[in-house]
């Protein structure tokens, strides 16, 4: 275990987690997280969730991308924890690569990725929801959307457009797996995309955070809509 983890593992596990404050520097916050800056490691970042716990969809995805490294669209998270502290409240930390953001890179860097940038924000955060619950609508949907190629696919190489099918897939696989009253759905916006800049200096589009999950759709028993 990364010692920085431990130091903040031990820290929150001493006072609680609604009475923790980290003193590290944050790069950015999301709805459930807060990203910092690892003060022993400029090419990482800690990520540290205490809001909503059970509603993050975030260990879910690194989950499903455990087995998935050989896809540079895929982040690099080194390891994942997900704990309860004395009070039995649950949080998250994780530490992963750092990237950047798209839209604070200078014009010339954005050139590089604008593209696959383009085609990840292209896609329907939407083409599965009118299918909740339904595997095989939930299919169809999935390869109609697929015979759509966004404009941008057509300015991408043959490993980008690989690359941005698994993107597809991975939302397709996660986002089919319902319960009643909770299920996920695709959350791919401008802070959930950033750019790796590898040693090489090469810039690649890096899908960090892309499902969101709780209960979404409420759905009552009663509901002709309820998910068996």
């Amino acid at each position: 275990m990364d010692n920085v983890v431990q130091t903040i593992i031990n820290d929150i596990m001493r006072s609680g987690v609604q009475k923790y404050k980290c003193n590290l520097k944050p790069l950015g916050r999301g709805h459930f997280s807060t990203v910092y800056k690892h003060p022993e490691d400029d090419t990482k970042v800690i990520k540290i969730t205490t809001a909503d716990v059970c509603n993050d969809g975030y260990p879910i995805f690194v989950d499903y991308i455990k087995n998935k490294q050989a896809y540079s669209i895929y982040p690099v998270v080194y390891e994942m924890h997900e704990l309860q502290d004395k009070n039995d409240y649950p949080f998250n930390i994780s530490v992963s690569e750092r990237l950047f953001d798209y839209y604070e890179l200078d014009r010339e860097y954005q050139d590089k990725v604008k593209h696959m940038f383009g085609a990840l924000m292209g896609i329907d955060d939407n083409f599965m929801i009118d299918a909740i619950g339904d595997a095989d609508l939930i299919s169809k949907l999935f390869q109609n959307y697929k015979k759509r190629i966004p404009y941008n696919w057509g300015q991408l190489n043959t490993a980008q457009c690989l690359e941005l099918l698994e993107v597809h897939s991975m939302l397709y696989t996660l986002c089919s797996e319902w319960e009643p009253n909770w299920g996920m759905i695709p959350d791919i916006g401008g802070s959930n995309v950033m750019v790796r800049i590898t040693p090489e200096h090469e810039f690649q589009c890096v899908v960090t955070d892309p499902i969101a999950c709780g209960d979404i759709f409420h759905v009552n028993e009663n509901d002709e809509e309820f998910i068996a």
